[in-house]
């Protein structure tokens, strides 16, 4: 689960046919549960595992500026919503806009 949450891929990922066939070839012993087994007993220990340190970066954070995008894929009637947060830190003297 931590490999999907780290590289920002969708739970349906799992799903995906050559993802299953790779295990399947190179690591039959393994189980790889389905995307409803993952958001219901996993991303609760995900976001605990990363709360704290996001709210650690953002103690400091004077301004934070949220940009939203929403866009439909037609072919496939998907609906995506991003987001996109800027905020600067200082390191030393120095101002940094960062990106996340």
């Amino acid at each position: 689960m931590l490999w999907i949450a780290l590289d920002l891929e969708p739970f349906t990922t799992v799903n995906n046919t050559g993802l299953r066939y790779f295990f399947a070839k190179n690591f039959p012993h393994l189980y790889i549960p389905d995307e409803s087994t993952l958001r219901k007993n996993y991303l609760q220990d995900v976001y605990d595992m990363v709360v704290d340190k996001v709210n650690a970066d953002l103690e400091n954070v004077p301004t934070i500026n949220l940009m939203f995008d929403g866009w439909m894929d037609k072919y496939h009637a998907v609906h995506y919503l991003g987001l996109r947060v800027h905020l600067f830190v200082m390191i030393g003297a120095e101002q940094l806009l960062r990106y996340l």
